[in-house]
């Protein structure tokens, strides 16, 4: 399991590509504390059943390169990047990172992230998240 300060990174960037490509044109909403709590929750349960998948894509050389990841457990910050994107059904995600092609490892992180699917709500500025816990 990763470590708590990786997660947390992760649950930063799965709302920050919520507000990338779920909020309405030119506005610029900002997340909730429930929101961040909620993202956070989310990441930690795809942690735990992604385990080793999700440590075979954050070791990957390449992955989490890109330059909006920072310099902060990059890597996190790009899985949280992309489940976003593949558990809401966008055209991106882990499927489609070069780094994670070898062995399937997007292909295989994309289906575990099909269950994470969580309701993005804006309203006076603000982003609420719900939903996409399992069960249990």
């Amino acid at each position: 399991m990763p470590a708590p300060e990786q997660i947390a990174v992760m649950a930063k960037h799965y709302v920050i590509a919520a507000i990338w490509a779920e909020c309405p044109e030119g506005t610029r909403p900002r997340a909730t504390a429930a929101a961040h709590a909620h993202a956070l929750k989310v990441c930690t349960a795809f942690a735990e059943l992604a385990g080793p998948l999700l440590e075979g894509a954050v070791t990957r050389d390449g992955y989490g390169s890109h330059p909006d990841c920072g310099t902060v457990h990059p890597a996190y910050a790009a899985a949280g990047h992309d489940l976003w994107l593949t558990s809401q059904g966008h055209g991106a995600g882990f499927w489609d990172r070069e780094p994670l092609q070898a062995g399937q490892l997007g292909e295989r992180l994309s289906k575990l992230a099909e269950h994470f699917p969580v309701a993005a709500e804006f309203y006076r500025g603000w982003l609420y998240l719900y939903g996409g816990l399992p069960r249990g």
